[in-house]
């Protein structure tokens, strides 16, 4: 039988496979930020807040989409960047959408002998907008042009949020950067 520390030192690699593949099969791109997706920023009059349900059970203690949406918001209003309403979104040339998705296993629920307060997760950043294929033009599809993603493991739900608005900053950046006038 393992002890807690032989538990979590086996555990924990099973807990980011198992993160890598929900990932990569939910996951419909692999774009990145780098020049070429940064590009795809340039000239957006702003973007919709779109943020996917967390568990219950995470919610329940202290980590909701809600208040990562309000963060999301926040920051980017006071970088200057216009945030749609759902109506104002619906209506804006191009359907811009900022994307933040978590994926959370507790640690219990790969093994008893692990700490309640231990997580695996995965965040993804996306940027989607509207866009044509090359091969039939009538064809426009809502795809992400800009993304950035993050695995890791931590005991902290707060430490989760704050690596979001880490990510949510270098949406910024990236987005000043094609952006200056």
């Amino acid at each position: 039988m393992f002890t807690n520390k032989q538990g979590a030192i086996l555990v924990i690699p099973i807990i980011i496979f198992c993160l890598m593949i929900s990932g990569s099969l939910c996951q419909g791109s692999a774009v990145e930020n780098d020049d070429y997706s940064r590009g795809s920023l340039s000239g957006l009059q702003g973007v919709y807040v779109a943020t996917r349900s967390l568990e219950p059970e995470i919610e329940k203690r202290g980590l909701s989409a809600s208040a990562i949406k309000t963060d999301a918001e926040l920051m980017l209003r006071i970088a200057g960047i216009n945030v749609l309403t759902k109506e104002q979104w619906i209506k804006t040339k191009g359907g811009p959408v900022f994307y933040i998705e978590i994926d959370i296993i507790d640690g219990s629920i790969i093994t008893n002998a692990l700490d309640h307060n231990l997580y695996a997760f995965r965040i993804s950043v996306e940027f989607n907008q509207d866009v044509f294929l090359v091969r039939n033009p009538a064809m426009r599809v809502l795809s992400p042009t800009w993304s950035t993603s993050y695995l890791g493991v931590t005991n902290s739900l707060p430490r989760i949020r704050s690596k979001v608005k880490k990510m949510v900053q270098r949406f910024i950046d990236a987005f000043q950067e094609v952006n200056r006038e």
